[in-house]
């Protein structure tokens, strides 16, 4: 083992959906080793404070987000870009950059994050 490797929680194998989804992700951006996965839900009305991922496992992986649910008042912000991040979307940036979310809206934001190791 080394400091990027990750641990296999018995969570993965409960949920054969997610997993099929993370491995059309990984192979869709040419992953070479898998990192972190994690599932986050931001309650409406909550936010992420503006931080920026550092250590050595941001500067290894890239991290992707998978867009399982999420409304039109929900921002995420990296540097200077402000986008809305629409429920079936896959989006990749750059943790390294500054960035936050604010949950304005109804609904829950739920999103399934991967970090993955690409060589493209």
């Amino acid at each position: 083992m080394d400091e990027h490797e990750s641990i296999d929680y018995p969570a993965y194998a409960k949920l054969p959906e997610a997993r099929q989804i993370v491995m059309a992700v990984f192979a869709a951006v040419a992953g070479e080793r898998l990192g972190r996965v994690l599932i986050t839900r931001l309650p409406p009305g909550a936010s992420i404070d503006p931080h920026a991922d550092g250590g050595s496992h941001a500067a290894y992986y890239e991290r992707h987000h998978v867009v399982l649910q999420s409304n039109p008042d929900c921002i995420f912000r990296c540097g200077n870009e402000a986008v809305q991040m629409a429920t079936g979307e896959l989006w990749w940036f750059n943790n390294a950059i500054e960035h936050e979310v604010i949950n304005r809206g109804n609904e829950d934001r739920i999103h399934l994050i991967i970090d993955a190791r690409c060589s493209q």
